[in-house]
């Protein structure tokens, strides 16, 4: 009875034995062919073959009864035609005209905002010339330059094979090897070069801080003094090595080593050989003091500062150390700023109502106000996170002079008496921290100040900017904040009109190159392969509903 009710009772879904052994071979073939390109990275005749003879043979179960599903197969055909041919047409457009959209959080494939609003501004031609050899490293290369001239029609670029296009090479030394990253500053009349440097690495902050220099036309020259317990320029890794302490990060070469990639010259003063200030000095910056300037040393300094000099303090608080750590009060130090509007009382700054989270009171976010030193921060987000922070408060300035606060902490925050601190380290007691919530408030913790001469003006101007902790631009805690915060000091002492300070990215940029094989292999699997396996797999399944593969 169930076979009289059945009219088809030997009915296979997808057709007979046979029918399913072409499927699958022609289906083994295909994927063959498709593994073994990608193995290879590019198609061959072998391969290529493999999967036209793949797709031919599993082709077999659509033949049973074509007459008719004739229609049903030209409409196949004509769709998938369609849809390749516009995919292609959108594959050619893309390749005419370029578009990227970096996915990434912190965004490390995309020029920064700082370097896409200084490109906009740029008013004077540059021309960069990148000289590599192998496809990979011009593709990486055209990738960054093109990121560039993208924001600007001032910058143009070239990439040129240094053993191949000899002319070129030649303009720029006899010693041009492939790596090698030259920018020019272009006359806007002859369109010849009148200025030229070379850059260390094919990377954002090099390249930006490298036009930078074109422009600037002036070298920049940063002294660190020396003579007071202030931290090393280099690591130290012998002595690290001998005292078994593990490696030397009270330093400042991670900070030096950024300074000269951005062509700028780190050199160090000792007040106590020279007596005074080198004509050179484009900012004097003093890092962290533990012992007090002499008076001699106070003497060169104000002297300095009297005929426009610009100096960057960097002041942990006077907190006494156990042991072998030497320290002073900066009493000369203290009156020297002070002349310049600036008051710095014997306090530390801490944060009471830490202790209820379990947190160290002594570490103090540091919020930004607007300022240029605090340009392109968040304002009322933390741009630092100081260890140990001293008050630097605006004081009663002299005629002339104007004092900016750029830096505070919450407004939770509390001045605690180096006297206290003192006496609990001397005991090795607990320090008694009991304020009223009264007392609790934002405190400056940096402040700029411009003293303005009649006759010079801005630019012969004496200006100080100082910060109440010097530990953030030591290889321990230096960050892109802080770095930053650096440079946008220096950028606002020496009035190079510009911002510098571009972040520096902990991740290179390093963007995925493909090769000519491995392009056309995607290529041919994503527009061609997968919407004809598609295609197929859905005319199977619609003509096998239909009960026309029996």
């Amino acid at each position: 009875m169930a076979g009289a009710n059945n009219p088809n009772p030997k009915k296979q879904p997808f057709g007979n034995r046979t029918q399913q052994v072409f499927a699958f071979t022609g289906l083994v073939l295909f994927l063959t062919g498709l593994v073994a390109t990608a193995l290879l990275g590019q198609f061959n005749w072998i391969t290529a073959g493999l999967c036209i003879l793949g797709i031919g043979v599993g082709s077999v179960i659509f033949l049973p009864r074509l007459t008719r599903n004739l229609s049903v197969y030209l409409n196949m055909i004509l769709y998938s035609l369609f849809f390749c041919a516009a995919v292609i047409v959108f594959f050619i457009i893309l390749q005419k005209h370029p578009l990227a959209y970096d996915a990434t959080r912190s965004q490390n494939y995309s020029l920064s905002p700082v370097t896409a609003n200084f490109l906009k501004r740029l008013d004077q031609p540059i021309r960069a010339t990148a000289f590599v050899t192998n496809k990979q490293d011009r593709t990486a290369a055209g990738l960054l330059l093109g990121e560039y001239s993208h924001y600007t029609p001032q910058f143009e670029y070239r990439i040129a094979d240094p053993f191949r296009e000899t002319g070129i090479a030649r303009q720029f030394g006899s010693d041009v090897l492939p790596g090698d990253i030259f920018l020019e500053r272009m006359t806007t009349g002859t369109g010849t070069a009148d200025r030229v440097i070379k850059v260390g690495k094919l990377a954002e902050e090099q390249l930006t801080n490298g036009i930078m220099q074109l422009l600037r036309g002036n070298e920049l020259t940063l002294y660190f003094t020396t003579g007071h317990g202030e931290p090393a320029l280099k690591e130290d890794k012998v002595t690290a090595a001998l005292s078994g302490k593990g490696p030397d990060v009270d330093n400042l070469q991670a900070l030096v080593d950024q300074l000269q990639s951005n062509y700028i010259r780190v050199a160090q003063l000792d007040l106590s050989r020279l007596s005074n200030v080198p004509q050179d000095a484009s900012v004097v910056i003093v890092v962290r003091p533990r012992v007090d300037f002499d008076p001699a040393e106070t003497r060169a300094m104000r002297q300095y500062m009297e005929h426009g000099g610009r100096v960057m303090f960097l002041l942990n608080p006077d907190i006494p150390q156990i042991g072998s750590d030497v320290r002073t009060s900066l009493v000369n130090l203290t009156a020297l700023i002070k002349q310049q509007g600036i008051d710095l009382p014997p306090d530390a700054v801490i944060m009471p109502l830490a202790k209820q989270q379990n947190q160290s009171i002594y570490i103090t976010p540091a919020l930004p106000k607007e300022h240029r030193i605090t340009q392109g921060a968040a304002l009322n987000e933390p741009m630092l996170m100081f260890e140990q922070a001293r008050p630097v408060l605006p004081g009663a300035p002299p005629p002339n002079t104007f004092v900016e606060t750029f830096l505070v902490s919450p407004d939770k925050a509390w001045l605690f008496p180096i006297e206290e601190l003192q006496r609990a380290l001397l005991t090795r007691t607990e320090p008694r921290v009991s304020p009223k919530m009264d007392d609790l408030k934002s405190v400056s913790l940096g402040v700029a100040s411009t003293h303005l001469v009649p006759t010079k003006g801005e630019q012969g101007a004496t200006k100080i900017m100082v910060v109440g902790n010097g530990s953030f631009v030591t290889n321990r805690f230096l960050s892109n904040y802080g770095w930053t915060l650096f440079m946008n000091g220096v950028n606002w002492l020496t009035d190079s009109g510009e911002l510098i300070a571009i972040p520096s990215s902990q991740i290179e940029n390093t963007p995925s190159i493909l090769t000519a094989g491995q392009r056309q292999f995607l290529f041919i699997l994503v527009v061609i392969a997968v919407p004809t396996l598609i295609a197929l797999g859905g005319l199977g399944y619609s003509i096998t509903r239909r009960g026309s593969l029996q």
